[in-house]
């Protein structure tokens, strides 16, 4: 982690073409633009049954985890674990199908700039 004081500072560790021009003298020309709400958005939270049966896979799967993570720790020799890859992997493909049912609709996803829990953040540069 980073603190910095002043804009100045700021500068030095996150380029000046990533900062918003208000409040951080950057060089992105973003400006603050309410999404409103879509109807229905956050319907999937009223499905409780689905939303069970997702956290019962996930509980599994994070038990494994749990399984796998103490296992890999007891070995000797500090190689990486493929079975313990391979749950992370699964934990993190199933968190996107759970957080419908767990979790609101936010800015970023009403921006377009969150899709399927992949980011893609752009940047509107002003020449100085």
């Amino acid at each position: 982690f980073v603190f910095t004081r002043t804009n100045a500072d700021l500068h030095k560790v996150v380029p000046r073409e990533r900062l918003p021009i208000i409040h951080y003298e950057g060089l992105d020309d973003w400006k603050y633009q309410y999404a409103p709400a879509r109807l229905g958005e956050n319907d999937h939270q009223k499905d409780v049954a689905k939303k069970e049966e997702l956290l019962r896979e996930r509980r599994a799967l994070e038990v494994e985890f749990d399984q796998l993570t103490r296992a890999w720790i007891k070995q000797d020799g500090g190689n990486g674990s493929p079975e313990r890859d391979t749950v992370a992997k699964r934990l993190r493909e199933q968190y996107s199908r759970l957080s419908p049912y767990t979790r609101a609709v936010s800015m970023y996803e009403r921006w377009g700039v969150a899709v399927n829990g992949q980011v893609n953040w752009t940047y509107n540069v002003k020449a100085e």
